[in-house]
């Protein structure tokens, strides 16, 4: 990639923490908007699969969105509240 000038792939790449080889993919996960920005368009896809198959991962290539702790905490917020349940956040030490 560096060779070829893929400059915001190559940073992206450079930020992976979760990837995984699993029976049929390899996947890169994600909870970074940029990160996934850059590694879901198509030609970046085929990139790095072209990069995996020279490193002798024959796999096509999965990305996962991964849900923040944050995101997880509002849903469930807001679950209760479609409850009708009142819902009270105090801050911790």
């Amino acid at each position: 990639m560096k060779e070829k000038k893929y400059i915001a792939l190559q940073i992206a790449c450079g930020d992976i923490t979760d990837s995984r080889q699993e029976k049929n993919a390899f996947v890169i996960a994600s909870e970074e908007k940029f990160i996934l920005s850059v590694l879901e368009k198509p030609e970046n896809k085929k990139i790095i699969e072209e990069a995996l198959k020279w490193q002798g991962v024959n796999l096509p290539l999965v990305i996962e969105r991964k849900i923040k702790l944050s995101e997880l905490q509002e849903q469930d917020l807001q679950k209760l509240k479609s409850l009708g349940l009142e819902v009270k956040i105090e801050e911790g030490e």
